[in-house]
């Protein structure tokens, strides 16, 4: 066998193991991005859990802050923290779910909903975004929000 043989053996050796390296790294890239969707699911479902526990335990202002009864200071006070923390939080779950290219359709559904079933959530919200202005990373959800609430009322 000469040198050039070797050579020869040598690179195509060579190219297997880069061949090899890169369908390697692919699946872990694979595998990576999996983890990151079970993860980013686990953390909405936490979301959801603590939102939920919120609202329970101040049904009672949700309540009434949902039938227009006037709320006190320190009610008016609970009822904004619940909401931002509504608000904040299913946008964030927005955002992520739409960098990862999932369906973003069921978020934007549930949230609009629940400005539907909820009176007081939605005048909050849309004195929210209509006093302090839209965020450009938000602007996409309030439109798609605003639109699914109108499909709701019966408006488009």
């Amino acid at each position: 066998m000469n040198w050039e043989a070797v050579g020869a053996v040598g690179e195509l050796l060579g190219g297997v193991a880069v061949l090899v390296t890169l369908i390697y790294l692919a699946l872990q890239v694979r595998k990576s991005q999996v983890a990151l969707e079970v993860n980013t699911l686990e953390q909405a479902q936490m979301i959801q859990v603590e939102m939920t526990r919120l609202l329970v335990e101040n049904s009672e202002i949700f309540a009434k802050a949902n039938s227009g009864i006037e709320l006190n200071d320190s009610e008016d006070l609970t009822f904004r923290h619940i909401m931002y923390n509504r608000n904040y939080q299913a946008f964030v779950s927005y955002s992520r779910a739409k960098k990862l290219g999932s369906d973003v359709n069921i978020l934007i559904n549930n949230f609009a909903f629940f400005l539907h079933v909820n009176p007081g959530a939605k005048r909050f919200w849309l004195d929210l975004t209509s006093s302090r202005g839209i965020r450009e990373a938000a602007k996409d959800w309030h439109r798609q929000v605003v639109a699914r609430l109108n499909e709701l009322e019966g408006g488009a």
